[in-house]
């Protein structure tokens, strides 16, 4: 379905990092707190194929909004991480966003979703 898709344009680390900061610093000054909402669409999706049979997979290689089934993605968090809420349904996600920098030298935002709104719910309140 989404084999056409383009290849994510080469961004220059530096560059980035120096956009990302300066992101930061722009939403640290209109509030106290670094924090920011997404729309998600679509289901979550996760892997449960043994990691030995995984292939890795550099960020150059990868297409929006394909799923990249039976690939894993090695790379390092070069950017101060924020929170951010999800807007999904049944409930809202809680989630991080940071910059991250593959093994290719690749650059490119990040989110990561991992827990309901209701299940943090329940265990706090």
């Amino acid at each position: 379905m989404y084999e056409d898709s383009e290849p994510r344009p080469h961004r220059t680390p530096d560059e980035e990092k120096i956009r990302w900061d300066l992101m930061l610093l722009d939403l640290e000054k209109k509030s106290n707190t670094v924090s920011r909402t997404r729309v998600l669409q679509g289901g979550s999706h996760c892997c449960k194929t043994p990691f030995e049979e995984l292939k890795s997979i550099k960020l150059c290689e990868m297409k929006v909004p394909m799923i990249h089934k039976g690939k894993y993605l090695v790379c390092k968090v070069i950017g101060k991480p924020y929170s951010i809420l999800g807007i999904a349904k049944p409930f809202p996600l809680i989630g991080v966003n940071t910059l991250v920098e593959d093994l290719n030298g690749d650059v490119e935002e990040a989110s990561v979703f991992n827990f309901p709104l209701k299940t943090l719910a329940s265990i706090y309140f």
